[in-house]
């Protein structure tokens, strides 16, 4: 029995060496071919990224790292990984100097790749540095894109806000971009109604110019239509683009942009105005037209103009009835006066609207109070104008010209041929 117990126990001892044996083999077999396989994979794979075919370059180093291996003869492993770090530090690297270069989306796009090739082959490092860079030049794009908004560039608002529309998803950013899509549809507006416009026809341009502001004066782009129009005057002249839009938008902006062209500008829109919903903007520009360039030759028909808005904004403001002035006197045949004396402390204004038209200031009286009482007779102190007429009927109005709150007269009177006439004007405050 103990004879044949030792030989079974021999048998099996003899048995597990060879399997021992067999395994080795497997083992240093499979890792031969592994090596060699290895040595290829990383032949190929350094090679490729040396001549920057980045993408061979990762398959090849991370076909090495994925491979089951039993020993790593040659340590291929670790190698492949080195690889691949230095494939996605070359990246960041190209990706960065485009970045330094302003070649903004290539960056983008550089580091978008690297972003996705840090995942896949599990890079750490590199999968922060890639997002980081993705998203500065993603900001970096979007900022350029407001910024050319708001110095008029639409053209480069349009295509660059429009890629950070595109993008906003891809640079991993949830951003609201209800701004930059405002932006553009402004700027495709601007385009259409500012810059596409022919400007050979300089008072359709300055119409369309002059719309366009009014409908957007709250936004940046409105100033550029607006250096665009002053061009235009630059060019044409004011007078060759008068028009009524284009008088309402200079109105509003001549105190921050005044024209060198006054005299037309405050003729043209003076005129403009008079039959608008603006008849205060109307008397204060043919006032000053009047007051600054009393030798144009346009004088007397802005006076023509004056006089009747005057008129009626004094009756519509409440004005009370002028009381009809006191017969002076006989003048020669074919005339009629009408002398006026101020003797209120401040300067008077004086308008006649009939068969002929007339605005004139008289001083003030310097030496002339305001009276709690009525005088009930003239002071006789202040200055005195005689205005020669031709006979007829005329509106006349008389008020202060700065004091507020004193209130003017108005009246429809005959004057009649040969015939003088003079009126005393004075204040008497009243309290209420």
């Amino acid at each position: 029995m103990d004879y044949h117990k030792n030989q079974f126990q021999r048998s099996k001892f003899s048995s597990l060496k060879l399997w021992s044996f067999a395994f080795f083999l497997v083992v240093m077999g499979y890792s031969g071919y592994r090596y060699f396989s290895d040595s290829n994979l990383y032949k190929t794979g350094y090679s490729a990224y040396q001549s920057g075919d980045q993408d061979l370059a990762y398959s090849n180093f991370y076909s090495i790292e994925e491979s089951f291996r039993i020993i790593d003869i040659g340590n291929f492993k670790t190698k492949a990984r080195d690889g691949i770090t230095a494939c996605a530090a070359t990246e960041f690297n190209s990706a960065q100097n485009l970045m330094n270069s302003q070649k903004l989306r290539e960056a983008f796009d550089a580091f978008s790749l690297l972003r996705d090739h840090a995942n896949i082959y599990e890079i750490e490092d590199y999968k922060i540095k890639s997002v980081e860079g993705l998203q500065a030049s993603y900001y970096t794009i979007l900022k350029n894109s407001v910024d050319a908004y708001d110095s008029g560039d639409c053209k480069t608002a349009i295509k660059d806000g429009q890629w950070a529309v595109d993008k906003n998803s891809n640079a991993g950013l949830a951003l609201d971009l209800s701004e930059i899509h405002q932006n553009i549809d402004n700027c495709n507006i601007y385009i259409e109604e500012v810059v596409n416009i022919d400007t050979s026809n300089p008072e359709k341009a300055a119409d369309s110019f002059s719309l366009y502001i009014i409908d957007f004066s709250d936004i940046p782009l409105a100033d550029f239509a607006m250096e665009k129009l002053f061009s235009l005057i630059d060019v044409y002249g004011f007078d060759k683009i008068a028009s009524y839009n284009s008088c309402l938008v200079l109105t509003w902006e001549n105190e921050r942009s005044p024209l060198d062209d006054q005299a037309n500008y405050l003729f043209y829109c003076g005129s403009e105005f008079v039959n608008s919903d603006y008849p205060s903007d109307a008397i204060s520009l043919l006032t000053d037209f009047t007051e600054k360039f009393p030798n144009d030759s346009r004088y007397q028909q802005a006076i023509d103009m004056l006089a009747e808005l005057l008129i009626n904004d004094a009756r519509e403001s409440g004005a009370e009835d002028l009381p009809s002035p006191s017969a002076a006197g006989k003048v020669k045949s074919g005339s009629s006066s009408y002398s006026v004396q101020n003797n209120t402390p401040y300067s008077i204004r004086i308008v006649f609207s009939g068969p002929q038209n007339i605005v004139k200031t008289i001083p003030a009286c310097s030496s002339c109070k305001e009276y709690r009482i009525d005088p009930y007779s003239c002071p006789n102190l202040g200055p005195e104008i005689e205005f020669n007429l031709i006979p007829g009927e005329y509106s006349i109005l008389v008020e202060t010209e700065s004091e507020k709150g004193v209130t003017p007269y108005t009246g429809n009177y005959m004057m009649k041929d040969g015939t003088g006439y003079a009126d005393c004007f004075y204040i008497v405050t009243s309290f209420q």
